[in-house]
């Protein structure tokens, strides 16, 4: 899910978490920031772990020649520099969950 530009990482993070907790979902938010040329990218899964969390937030990294980290507790982060790959790196999200 596409979020306004330039959300706050925290702001990010609690939606993310509370989307989870509430809906028992997988979720993953991208916020980009043109001003600081980047998108940060949240991903939270359900307790039973699935889909991986980390390796689906590296997978939606990938083309926004990202980097992230995290996992535990089912939730990681991560942010990349190239804006205009952002559609590309939503679709992979979606797909890797598919």
């Amino acid at each position: 899910m596409q979020l306004p530009d330039g959300m706050d990482p925290n702001a990010l993070r609690e939606a993310a978490t509370s989307a989870v907790k509430s809906a028992n979902i997988s979720i993953m938010l991208f916020s980009p920031d043109p001003v600081k040329a980047r998108v940060m990218v949240f991903a939270a899964v359900p307790s039973d772990g699935t889909p991986d969390v980390l390796a689906w937030l590296k997978a939606a990294l990938a083309p926004l020649e990202g980097k992230g980290g995290g996992g535990k507790g089912g939730v990681a982060q991560g942010q990349g520099g190239k804006l205009d790959a952002l559609r590309e790196a939503s679709k992979v999200a979606e797909d890797f969950t598919s």
